[in-house]
């Protein structure tokens, strides 16, 4: 793909390892890791971080109240489905091994995370779906609103569970 390769150019190589997070998810990925491929050193990898996305899955009662409060808000807010179970279109360990990395592994970390309510707000902003501009003219409403039900459980911090996964792969060494 041209892009890519625009993007990431020969200047950028040799990596040893390349590390994305949730940016990943917005990115042509599979070309995406075919040039990385191309860029890294042998022996060296690619690791993929990401997270629960906690606004249509989360299982907390805050996690509830601020859902409920978006609905009201917005008429195309996606489903509430609780913890995903089926993968996004390709998952992502299958893509690493499929653009050329082997001794692909997925490594999952469960912990719990705290937030604050001004967190909780910047997080729901940051969605696409629920960016400030879906909101028009009832972001600064829809704010004091959620600012004010999270108050009312206590203001925090709020308790999110969470599986934070890791998909890695290496390039192969050089034979010889």
């Amino acid at each position: 793909d041209a892009e890519i390769r625009g993007d990431l150019g020969d200047e950028l190589g040799p990596v040893t390892v390349t590390t994305m997070g949730l940016s990943f998810y917005w990115m042509e990925r599979e070309p995406t890791l075919e040039r990385l491929r191309e860029l890294t050193e042998p022996g060296g990898g690619v690791a993929v971080f990401g997270d629960t996305e906690w606004l249509t899955s989360g299982r907390r009662d805050w996690q509830d109240e601020v859902y409920a409060l978006a609905s009201e808000s917005l008429d195309d807010l996606p489903e509430r489905t609780g913890p995903r179970t089926e993968p996004y279109e390709t998952p992502y360990d299958e893509l690493t091994a499929d653009c050329g990395f082997e001794g692909v592994d997925v490594a999952t970390f469960d912990r719990t995370r705290e937030w604050t309510v001004d967190e909780v707000v910047g997080y729901v902003f940051s969605l696409s779906f629920r960016s400030p501009a879906t909101f028009g003219d009832a972001r600064n409403d829809f704010e004091s609103d959620l600012r004010e039900r999270l108050e009312e459980l206590g203001g925090g911090p709020l308790e999110q569970d969470e599986q934070v996964r890791v998909t890695s792969g290496r390039k192969r060494e050089r034979n010889g």
